[in-house]
């Protein structure tokens, strides 16, 4: 009988303990502990296992997923001499899933064809890790474009305030005007006549004489000047005389 061990994702012999093997020709849709309907290839392997004892495994290896699922023989290890036994029933095991299976003569082969079938058989070997994807060239990102500067506001223009508005305001206070000259003052009023009837205003028309005129007095620049002249100039002052 073979059970599952999950502590196992590889057949756990080496070359040079590789006693008898046989693999499927075919492969066979299984399902297995994480997948189902995947096709895989089988192994039915024995080998040594020291002091005259063997064991025995049968994988099921499925090459899309590099998956190996690994079942150990109850009796493992057993004694050398019980190995074809175990064989026959590991066969038995695998044709019961739909495998078709060669047997292979690993100990007929010289340690170089031994080698290099060994080299090819993914279940006896380490798991590879994944090939590295190459990351993906990302573009730089856009440089971030920079505003160019605003030109600085103009100063704000002064403001008069609200007692000034509407006053001109000069730059040179102008020349203040000369002072008007002032009016002439105007004459007293004369006080009114008293009235007169006109019975008496007639009589005193008739009783009060004529005013006396005054003569013209010329102003003192046009009065005549006597100028007391030599005898030698009299001729000429008769003559400014007569104009």
């Amino acid at each position: 009988m073979f059970d599952l061990d999950p502590s196992l994702d590889r057949i756990p012999i080496s070359p040079d303990a590789l006693e008898r093997v046989a693999w499927s020709l075919n492969l066979t849709a299984v399902a297995g502990t994480d997948f189902a309907g995947a096709e895989a290839r089988a192994y039915a392997v024995t080998g040594a296992a020291g002091g005259g004892r063997s064991v025995c495994y049968v994988c099921l290896y499925v090459q899309s997923m590099d998956r190996a699922q690994v079942y150990r023989h109850r009796a493992n290890p057993f004694p050398a001499a019980e190995g074809e036994a175990h064989e026959e029933e590991a066969l038995a095991f695998l044709e019961d899933l739909g495998f078709i299976l060669e047997t292979i003569d690993y100990r007929g082969w010289n340690s170089r064809e031994r080698q290099d079938w060994f080299e090819k058989q993914p279940p006896f070997h380490a798991r590879r890790p994944p090939p590295e994807t190459p990351p993906v060239p990302q573009e730089p990102a856009p440089a971030a474009r920079v505003a160019p500067a605003a030109a600085p506001a103009p100063p704000p223009a002064p403001v008069a305030p609200p007692e000034m508005e509407g006053v001109l305001v000069l730059a040179e206070p102008l020349e203040e005007p000369p002072p008007a000259p002032s009016p002439p003052p105007s004459p007293a009023p004369r006080p009114a006549a008293a009235k007169v009837p006109p019975s008496r205003t007639r009589a005193v028309a008739q009783a009060s004489p004529p005013p006396a005129v005054e003569p013209e007095v010329a102003p003192p620049s046009q009065r005549p000047v006597k100028v007391d002249l030599p005898e030698e100039y009299e001729d000429l002052a008769r003559l400014f005389a007569s104009f």
